[in-house]
């Protein structure tokens, strides 16, 4: 779970509030489920440093690497991402191309939560029914 926020967006009203209340804050939301785990994609994976696979996990219940398994394998094969056992990350070939990589996860995001609406995880809004990690899936190389 996480938290969206907006603050206001004049710099006199900033100042005020900032004045009156210690923050400016307008309006909020909380993010989690399908939401959540599109942002940390859409976020993280274009930082050098890619998405953290553990954070992913703490964050939404859901292993990103049993998740996208077959797709993650695809797009290490086509040299558009790296997948260690820390981090999903775009290569320099898959930054040239990363709308259409994050299109194909966020994909997959929006697949599994229609068609297991009812499978839930110890984070609401998150499937749980995600199948064990197979060895094959447990280390990708580009080669």
């Amino acid at each position: 779970m996480s938290r969206r926020y907006k603050n206001v967006a004049d710099v006199a009203g900033y100042v005020r509030m900032m004045d009156e209340c210690g923050h400016a804050e307008v309006e909020s939301e909380t993010i989690e489920g399908e939401t959540l785990m599109l942002e940390m994609i859409l976020m993280q994976l274009r930082l050098n440093e890619g998405l953290s696979i553990g954070d992913c996990r703490v964050r939404t219940g859901v292993d990103p690497v049993v998740l996208f398994g077959d797709t993650l394998l695809r797009l290490v094969k086509q040299g558009l991402l790296t997948v260690t056992d820390a981090r999903i990350a775009l290569t320099h070939s898959g930054r040239l191309v990363a709308n259409r990589v994050m299109e194909e996860l966020a994909g997959m995001i929006e697949c599994r939560y229609v068609a297991h609406p009812s499978i839930t995880s110890p984070n609401p809004g998150i499937s749980a029914g995600a199948p064990k990690r197979s060895a094959r899936q447990t280390r990708f190389s580009s080669a």
